[in-house]
């Protein structure tokens, strides 16, 4: 009787096939709604940080009336010279961010090529002694989204080992370019030497973007001059000598400032009277009169400059706008300091409101 029990207790090997069928069909449903769920725990996540970023530019300009300049530049003093090297706008949030030992340790009147690769000795957050690194190598988490894949460090850099960075701040429309005297053409918020106060923000901080993010490639090398899309890295420290601003900084458009005779007419126009009139004449969208260029692309949101959608983790690319790795679009840092998720059909009049402080609003929130 006792064998008879014991018999009988035991699955058959069609019992185990079914119950094993039976798991591979759970975990099979199941699977989708985990992996949903862990990229929505990392959005958020990214959400928080951006968060934190946009709360220390605003204690930023809180203690000094502006945001921080897009970029120092500490190099040679020729404007057209492509061997200047320069401090981020990140660096100056460092205070407010939890990371004074590490700003402290900064010597700001060296140029930035030089002070990046010193080794120096810091105190981590729990206030022990680190042992000494560079600050181009500092990994600093806030600025990395945790759905990317891209390197932490960029070897290719001309810094060794210089920290990158998914978000940048905006500057607008346009290339950025070295100098001073491009500051009047500043459309967005961070530029070399800019001082943007909230004030100059005349379409109110809920209709302009702050910072946003940009996705990054495994495999991805330092931002050259002259390129405007590709496997490029961005930093959060700064660029070093020969890299691009766009490194540190996002834009919407490709495309050249209009001649330097009629600049100050043209902005006049565009920044005071907000009319559309000039607009294409100002980002060289076909240009009327036929000054402007003709060839300018438009950056949409985890967009090519071809208008080809970036797919989650399989393009090899990124250009100059704003993009990421969550599926459907990215995080963007807003003037007074939300974070919205923006999505990569967000249409191009919406996008270039958004990234210009000072102009006629075409957008509404349903649109996000």
């Amino acid at each position: 009787m006792e064998q008879e029990l014991q018999h009988r207790s035991r699955f058959s090997w069609r019992e185990i096939c079914v119950l094993a069928l039976l798991l591979i069909i759970v975990a099979a449903i199941s699977f989708p709604y985990l992996l949903n769920a862990r990229e929505q725990a990392r959005r958020s996540e990214c959400k928080n940080k951006l968060k934190q970023i946009g709360l220390a530019l605003y204690n930023y300009h809180d203690v000094n009336k502006s945001f921080p300049a897009g970029w120092i530049a500490a190099g040679p003093t020729s404007e057209e010279s492509n061997e200047r090297s320069a401090y981020s706008w990140a660096i100056a949030c460092l205070p407010y961010l939890d990371a004074s030992p590490l700003y402290s340790s900064i010597i700001h009147e060296n140029p930035f090529q030089d002070e990046v690769q010193a080794p120096r000795r810091w105190e981590d957050l729990r206030g022990h002694l680190a042992p000494p690194r560079m600050l181009g190598s500092q990994l600093y988490l806030t600025f990395r989204c945790s759905s990317d894949r891209g390197p932490d460090i960029d070897t290719s850099s001309s810094v060794p080992q210089i920290a990158t960075s998914n978000y940048v701040g905006n500057f607008g429309v346009g290339i950025p370019r070295y100098g001073r005297q491009y500051g009047k053409l500043l459309q967005g918020i961070f530029a070399e030497n800019s001082r943007i106060r909230i004030r100059d923000i005349r379409d109110g901080t809920t209709n302009v973007i702050l910072a946003g993010e940009r996705r990054m490639v495994p495999t991805g090398h330092t931002w050259t001059e002259g390129e405007l899309e590709g496997p490029l890295n961005s930093y959060w420290p700064g660029f070093p000598r020969g890299t691009s601003p766009l490194a540190i900084v996002g834009s919407v458009t490709t495309g050249e400032y209009p001649p330097s005779d009629r600049e100050d007419e043209l902005i006049k126009v565009h920044v005071i009277e907000g009319e559309y009139k000039f607009y294409e004449e100002l980002i060289g969208l076909g240009g009327r009169d036929g000054k402007g260029p003709k060839t300018l692309k438009f950056a949409g949101i985890n967009k090519s400059l071809n208008g080809d959608l970036l797919k989650k983790d399989a393009s090899p690319q990124v250009s100059i706008g704003y993009s990421s790795h969550h599926p459907g679009g990215c995080h963007l840092l807003l003037g007074d300091g939300s974070v919205r998720f923006v999505n990569d059909s967000l249409s191009m009049d919406v996008l270039l409101d958004l990234a210009r402080r000072s102009d006629v609003i075409r957008w509404r929130n349903s649109e996000f």
